[in-house]
């Protein structure tokens, strides 16, 4: 779908163009943003030219990765990370990998006025976020909490069932409320720990199908074995091993809805070394065996 230009008011667009030495537009939505005021989207992008809109906009890296420019300001995304864009901040993306896969949030500010709840929201979580990113890079690391709140949100949004909008409000104004939790460790003494886990986070992502040792964790940080796992429980809620379990095993429902690999192949090939083991863990998150949950997933419809 070729992308509109907004009607705009020239002093803004001027003195952005001013600012920048490169081809500028603000855009539109990359759906329609007149008649609501938010869309989720999925998109694979190899670059995107230089352009600003006036609405707020999160981008989420489920795979792949890319860098992002913003405000003159460059740096990478890889998965697991999620950006916050304010509105008329000038942004462009290149070097996109083949695999990359970004999920997006476009939201107005309309979507949080309506309530006295929802403007404190906006004063407490989102603007803060939109200070800071004005003065340095905030993009934060997303757990499976925030990832698991994303998928739901595009799901809602493309079926479309009754009362989406509501879901959607609410699991949004709970993205928004964890960001700005992150925002806030991130601008206090909490900073350095946080940005420990989030190394954490990214190495796990990276390797959660192999061996993965406490110790070279904590090489990674150089950090204490009892800090860190303090640290990463305080952040994530989760204990190494059971963030690095549940990485596996939502891969796992993956393999076992989509392939007919065997189960064992897919214990081994995720990293667990005893099948017996790997169905605990299956049942024990998911409430049901590896066989049943194949079982339910590709049953005729």
């Amino acid at each position: 779908m070729e992308k509109q230009i907004y009607d705009i008011v020239f002093d803004k667009t001027n003195e952005m163009q001013t600012k920048m030495n490169e081809p500028f537009c603000l855009m539109k939505a990359e759906f329609d943003l007149k008649n609501r005021d938010f869309v989720i989207w999925k998109r694979n992008y190899r670059y995107q030219n230089t352009h600003a809109h006036d609405y707020y906009q999160l981008w989420y890296i489920l795979k792949g990765s890319c860098k992002h420019k913003i405000d003159n300001r460059k740096f990478p995304l890889g998965s697991g990370d999620i950006i916050f864009i304010p509105p008329f901040s000038y942004h462009s993306m290149s070097d996109g990998s083949d695999d990359l896969i970004v999920i997006g949030v476009d939201f107005t500010e309309k979507f949080f006025s309506a309530t006295e709840s929802d403007k404190t929201l906006m004063l407490h979580c989102v603007t803060p976020i939109c200070v800071r990113q004005s003065k340095e890079q905030s993009v934060f690391f997303a757990d499976n909490n925030i990832e698991n709140i994303l998928l739901e949100m595009l799901g809602e949004f493309e079926l479309r069932s009754p009362f989406y909008d509501t879901i959607i409000k609410s699991d949004l104004s709970k993205l928004l409320v964890l960001l700005g939790r992150k925002n806030c460790n991130a601008a206090t003494g909490n900073s350095k720990h946080e940005r420990a886990v989030n190394e954490i986070q990214k190495y796990i992502h990276s390797k959660f199908n192999e061996k993965i040792a406490i110790e070279d964790l904590c090489k990674e940080v150089n950090m204490s074995e009892t800090l860190l796992t303090t640290c990463f429980k305080n952040t994530t809620g989760k204990t190494i091993i059971e963030y690095i379990n549940c990485l596996r095993i939502d891969k796992a429902k993956q393999l076992l809805a989509e392939t007919d690999m065997r189960i064992t192949d897919i214990s081994y090939e995720l990293g667990f070394n005893d099948g017996a083991y790997f169905n605990r863990v299956f049942k024990k998150t998911v409430g049901t065996s590896p066989n049943e949950y194949r079982k339910q997933k590709q049953k005729p419809q």
